[in-house]
């Protein structure tokens, strides 16, 4: 098949999920072009992006050269303002509309069999008219942040409505949406995200004692202070203690800070974002994994981290929380650990129980390995995927208006 992959930042270094998919279909033999609203332009990518050359398709609409009107102040947006794709506004409904008016251009000389955009809002908003324009159907995937935080629920519902389906990545979104827009069951369908095995199978663990490792972005929903602050209540008992967080965000001056004033530097160390052959080691000398997410004040949450799965496939034992599609990855006491979201008290008693308890990290680290390769299988998942979009139906294209 032939494969329009409509996105809002492409290659970005924390939506590994999307890398794994493309790189998925490139190796069945499927063509993936990518139509990117913008590039994130990271110090840093993931090394799959080079050595199956897909930035060789990709076509973006912010910083052309010959970019005028809507798309500069587009690029203003980006690269000022911190922009965000997913967030309902007159400004990203405009920039969708450009968009597709720039990529269906592209796409209508391609011969495009399905177009799959990634998160509501901006994406997913393009390939809708993405669609009408080539006669083309879509799909799309709906995270976290883009159907939590004040979505548009008439809008969403429409979205979902003209599209072949929508994949979600938990049965916890499922029905969050199904309640949310009273659309029917079948136009939502679980497909998991999955982490790269291939990349993770080069790894040798050689776990360095009392060891705690986290990756994610520096965001309120990682809920990372809550690991900081546990750690602190640990380093009395445990003063070889290593809390290594791994990742960028908003949240970095003020999580150094806290470090500071908590007395801290000695054992916790914030590494910021790093390539992967530097995020490798730390996987390989990780005692423990946590992802002590919360809800944040906005109703943003982390649905299924992929950055767990990461963890339980190299056998590393895992604590995180009882929120969203967490449980879905992690069952209490079999693969990992599972607190309240926000107490210290229960995360650091976790974190002492697997720290003094080397069977147990032994026993969940391999009923972790043996779910992810039985439950997030990448190929499993893609197969839903193409299933769907070959059982397309072209006769919707003149049954649905925008």
């Amino acid at each position: 098949m032939r494969i329009g992959y409509v996105l809002g930042l492409f290659p970005k270094l924390s939506e590994t999920f999307i890398l794994n998919e493309i790189v998925a279909l490139k190796k069945q033999g499927h063509e993936v072009v990518v139509f990117s609203i913008s590039n994130p332009n990271e110090e840093h990518i993931h090394e799959e992006v080079q050595r199956f050359n897909i930035l060789e398709n990709v076509h973006y609409l912010l910083g052309r050269k010959k970019s005028r009107n809507i798309v500069k102040y587009g690029s203003r947006i980006v690269e000022k303002l911190k922009w965000n794709y997913t967030t309902e506004n007159i400004a990203n409904k405009l920039l969708a509309i450009k968009a597709s008016k720039h990529f269906s251009k592209i796409a209508n000389k391609l011969d495009l069999d399905i177009l799959h955009a990634h998160f509501n809002g901006t994406p997913t908003q393009t390939a809708m008219l993405m669609s009408k324009t080539i006669k083309t159907p879509y799909t799309f995937t709906a995270h976290a942040a883009d159907i939590f935080v004040k979505p548009d629920v008439s809008m969403l519902k429409l979205r979902i409505s003209n599209s072949l389906a929508t994949f979600v990545p938990s049965y916890y979104n499922k029905k969050y949406l199904r309640e949310l827009t009273k659309v029917e069951e079948e136009k939502i369908q679980v497909v998991r995200p999955c982490p790269i095995i291939s990349k993770l199978q080069k790894i040798k663990r050689n776990p360095e004692d009392y060891t705690i490792l986290t990756v994610a972005r520096l965001q309120k929903k990682k809920g990372i202070k809550y690991g900081i602050l546990a750690v602190k209540k640990l380093v009395k008992q445990f003063p070889k203690i290593q809390y290594r967080i791994v990742g960028s965000g908003e949240l970095e001056n003020i999580l150094k800070e806290m470090v500071s004033l908590l007395g801290l530097e000695k054992n916790v160390k914030l590494l910021g974002s790093l390539d992967d052959a530097s995020l490798m080691k730390e996987l390989s000398k990780a005692t423990l994994f946590i992802l002590p997410c919360v809800r944040s004040e906005n109703n943003d949450m982390d649905s299924t981290p992929v950055s767990l799965m990461e963890a339980m496939y190299l056998k590393i034992p895992v604590i995180s929380t009882k929120l969203a599609g967490i449980p879905e990855i992690v069952e209490n006491g079999k693969e990992g650990l599972l607190v309240e979201p926000r107490n210290v008290n229960q995360l650091a008693e976790a974190i002492k129980l697997l720290l003094e308890n080397e069977d147990l990290r032994r026993k969940m680290g391999e009923n972790g390995k043996k779910k992810i390769e039985r439950e997030f299988n990448i190929q499993k998942e893609i197969k839903k995927m193409l299933k769907i979009w070959k059982e397309q139906n072209s006769e919707q294209f003149t049954s649905y208006s925008i």
